[in-house]
């Protein structure tokens, strides 16, 4: 049996929100603005569908990666079987159910960012800008 393979585009990309609980679920639009106060708690979730191979996923803080501090799970689908064809198509997330709203987020970019690592011409990406209600001045050794 002879596999060949086409990497397949993003399909969608999703950057979204919610309360800690998970309700008052929202998508962000890309370049849109947010205003959080510090300490404050979100659940953030950032989404690839259809995309092959599986997508290259990060959020970034500005400049820093921070897809450390989120859980990854990625599945494989196999939509309606075509004889003789075979299309798989990657789910992949990236998710913090928990996640406090500190100084570091104050005017920075957070982005959602996707790439198809064997078409980097191949990517998407959502990204908004935070403004943080700082709440006092905090020293750090």
């Amino acid at each position: 049996m002879v596999v060949i393979y086409f990497p397949v585009p993003i399909a969608n990309l999703e950057f979204l929100e919610a309360n800690v609980d998970g309700s008052n679920r929202r998508i962000f639009t890309d370049g849109e603005e947010l205003t959080y106060d510090e300490g404050e708690r979100r659940k953030f979730l950032c989404t690839v569908s259809g995309s092959y191979p599986a997508p290259e996923l990060k959020v970034l803080l500005g400049n820093e990666d921070i897809s450390r501090q989120f859980i990854r799970s990625e599945s494989l689908q196999r939509p309606v079987n075509n004889e003789g064809l075979e299309q798989l198509l990657y789910q992949v997330e990236l998710r913090n159910d928990d996640m406090e709203i500190g100084y570091k987020f104050a005017d920075k970019n957070f982005t959602c960012h996707a790439v198809v690592p064997d078409a980097p011409m191949e990517r998407n990406e959502t990204s908004v800008r935070v403004h943080t209600k700082l709440t006092g001045c905090k020293y750090y050794n």
